[in-house]
């Protein structure tokens, strides 16, 4: 086993520093290194493979044992052979993608139910002050548009000398007292301050653990939707409040 990790981390190193794909970062290969390339372009990749099996035996024996499948070898024309790796490559990278994005997603997931908990962050709850109150959605709305119009506050460098900024940290920890407030402010029902903080608030301690069933579990459904909405990603929200913003300046025919 060490062996062949061994074997098979020196041909991905003669892989990158091969010219092919040595052009496209700067400075010596370092595994796992900040510089080497995110992206490769499957031409660049076919042309590396074909130039690392004619110097590599046991490389160039599984390279043809992969053309196989094709009806195709090394021997075959180029033009096909180069089509063909690089196909391979666009398709093991298409199933990369799908793998790092569900991972993601985990993550994600994972963050997302944790601040839901933290920030009693229910969005059933959300949704029911928000469709009962006009004060709240006035100001959730006034909230969204205005902070676009102000220019942000330059923070300092967070780095000085190789180490952290307390000007910087000084400087994030004012930014975020600043949005708390602004959020705290909208009426929003978040927190386990006060009466939001109470998962039932007609439940009394005798009526037993059965009157609590349906808000626990409405709570616990809360969490999810927000944790769900997490995973959805940034371009989603910003689409969408895009298209609300639009809607809102058709229904009002307000100029673009």
């Amino acid at each position: 086993k060490d062996g062949d990790a061994a074997a098979t981390a020196t041909l991905v190193e003669a892989l990158y520093k091969s010219p092919y794909i040595s052009s496209l970062y700067e400075g010596d290969y370092q595994r796992g290194g900040p510089l080497l390339p995110s992206a490769i372009p499957p031409t660049r990749f076919a042309g590396a493979v074909l130039a690392l099996a004619s110097e590599n035996a046991q490389f160039k024996t599984s390279i043809n044992r992969m053309l196989m499948v094709a009806g195709l070898s090394l021997d075959s024309p180029r033009e096909q052979v180069e089509k063909v790796i690089a196909l391979y490559f666009t398709e093991s990278m298409e199933r990369v993608t799908g793998w790092y994005r569900r991972h993601v997603q985990k993550i994600l997931f994972s963050l997302g139910m944790l601040l839901a908990i933290a920030l009693n962050a229910d969005t059933l709850q959300l949704l029911k002050v928000l469709s009962q109150s006009q004060e709240v959605r006035e100001k959730v709305v006034l909230a969204a548009v205005d902070p676009g119009r102000e220019e942000p506050a330059q923070i300092p460098a967070c780095v000085d000398a190789g180490r952290e900024s307390a000007a910087c940290e000084q400087a994030m920890a004012d930014r975020l007292g600043e949005q708390l407030t602004r959020v705290s402010a909208l009426g929003l029902p978040l927190g386990w301050d006060g009466a939001q903080g109470r998962i039932c608030g007609a439940c009394r301690q005798q009526d037993g653990w059965t009157a609590w069933i349906v808000p626990v579990l409405g709570k616990l459904v809360g969490f999810l939707l927000t944790a769900l909405a997490t995973t959805l990603g940034a371009p989603f929200w910003f689409d969408l409040l895009n298209k609300l913003f639009a809607f809102r300046r058709l229904a009002r025919r307000e100029p673009p």
